[in-house]
């Protein structure tokens, strides 16, 4: 315990130092493996890292917290551009945390105020980025981090809600969680956010093309089942003029 104490006060320390040269550096992306000023990266790391302890998820049986459970590669954004890539992340959406690998390869909690998140997935050669509700300009939705799914004339965001559900068999003293998941998405169309209730609210939401939607959808045969409903939808009225 009292090692963990001071390993924690140690990256904390690092982190508050990062983030006092943070105006020299704003509007940049700085790779933390590729710098020799070591004293760039006291921006993000100080900004109140916090050991993670993985037993709040130890009853878990079904279902997982995070975006994907194994590390990604990532890059967080501050609110005034700053970015901090070549670490390792992982999203909970059940808590609206990011996690990161420390220099000692400990598990942490990002206690900054970030915007937004990338998260790479070398393998596939693909990406995600997400973004956190308060800079949606909307109150009117859930808070956590939406995924940018589609940018244009409408844009498209999704927030996989993450509901936890704990269960005490008959007959046994233990109690097990799992975790459902839960798609909700929100159309930002001239600057204001609409959270998308039901799929056939949509032609309503894009009213400006209202009968367009209406007919693409019968024709398409869409009934907002998958991910790619909701995208297609936003990609015909982003190819309108």
């Amino acid at each position: 315990m009292f090692i963990l104490k001071i390993t924690a006060m140690k990256q904390l320390f690092f982190f508050t130092f990062l983030l006092i040269g943070l105006q020299s550096y704003a509007q940049r992306v700085i790779d933390v493996n590729n710098v020799e000023d070591k004293s760039i990266l006291q921006n993000f790391y100080i900004s109140g890292g916090e050991p993670f302890s993985n037993l709040q998820y130890v009853k878990l049986v079904d279902g997982s917290p995070y975006y994907e459970d194994k590390w990604m590669k990532g890059t967080v954004y501050f609110e005034d551009g700053t970015g901090y890539t070549g670490l390792y992340l992982k999203l909970d959406l059940l808590k609206g945390e990011i996690h990161y690998q420390g220099a000692d390869l400990a598990e942490y909690v990002v206690q900054a105020d970030i915007k937004k998140v990338v998260l790479t997935d070398t393998v596939n050669s693909t990406s995600a980025e997400f973004i956190n509700s308060q800079y949606l300009n909307t109150p009117d939705v859930y808070s956590g981090w939406y995924q940018v799914l589609k940018e244009g004339n409408a844009s498209l965001y999704k927030l996989d809600r993450k509901i936890l559900r704990e269960n005490k068999k008959y007959g046994s003293a233990t109690t097990e969680q799992a975790i459902e998941t839960r798609p909700q998405y929100i159309v930002l169309v001239n600057n204001e956010a609409f959270q998308v209730k039901k799929f056939k609210d949509l032609p309503e939401i894009l009213k400006d093309k209202k009968n367009d939607i209406t007919e693409y959808i019968k024709h398409q045969d869409l009934n907002g089942k998958k991910e790619s409903d909701y995208t297609q939808v936003i990609e015909f009225y982003n190819g309108f003029e």
